[in-house]
C-alpha cells in the first residue's frame, strides 16, 4: 500500500512538471520554435494594392510527422494596425469559417491596406495538432504575419 501511494505521489508530481513545462513551452522555446516544430504559418498574398479590398488565406499547416486535429474547436481571432482595415475578425470551426484539411487549416480574412510600406497582421489563434503519440494544443498562440502595400 505505501508503495502504491509513492507511486501515485510521483505520478501527480511529473503531470503537475508536464504542466508547468507546457505553460512555460512560450517563454522557453518561443512562438518560432513551436511553429516551425508544430505547424508552419503563411499569408497570400503578402504584398497587396492600397484601398483594395483583398481576401487574405492565412493557412497553418502540420509540421512534419503531424496532422491537423480537426476534432479541437478551432478558432482564430485578427486584428491589424491602423492601416490595415479587417472587415472580418473572428474564425471559428463551430461558425464553420475555418476551411480544414487533413494536414492544414486555412481562413480567408477580407482586408484593405490603406497605407504603403510594411504592416502586420495579428492572428491570435487556439487550435490543434497530432502525432500518432500526442496532441500539442496552441492556445492564444500570436502569430503575426508581415504585408506590405505597394
Amino acid at each position: 500500500m505505501r508503495n502504491l501511494a509513492l507511486a501515485a505521489l510521483v505520478l501527480l508530481a511529473g503531470c503537475r512538471d508536464v504542466e508547468g513545462a507546457q505553460a512555460r513551452g512560450h517563454e522557453e522555446d518561443g512562438v518560432e520554435q513551436n511553429r516551425g516544430k508544430y505547424y508552419e504559418v503563411v499569408a497570400t498574398p503578402s504584398e497587396l494594392g492600397l484601398d483594395q479590398k483583398v481576401s487574405v488565406v492565412v493557412s497553418f499547416t502540420a509540421g512534419t510527422g503531424f496532422h491537423w486535429n480537426d476534432e479541437y474547436p478551432a478558432s482564430f481571432q485578427v486584428t491589424g494596425g491602423g492601416a490595415v482595415g479587417i472587415e472580418k475578425g473572428s474564425f471559428s470551426v463551430k461558425a464553420k469559417d475555418v476551411e480544414v484539411t487533413k494536414d492544414a487549416a486555412r481562413i480567408a480574412i477580407p482586408l484593405t491596406l490603406r497605407q504603403a510600406g510594411s504592416q502586420e497582421l495579428l492572428v491570435k489563434g487556439s487550435f490543434s495538432v497530432c502525432n500518432d503519440t500526442s496532441c500539442k494544443i496552441m492556445r492564444n498562440e500570436e502569430i503575426r504575419l508581415p504585408l506590405t502595400g505597394k
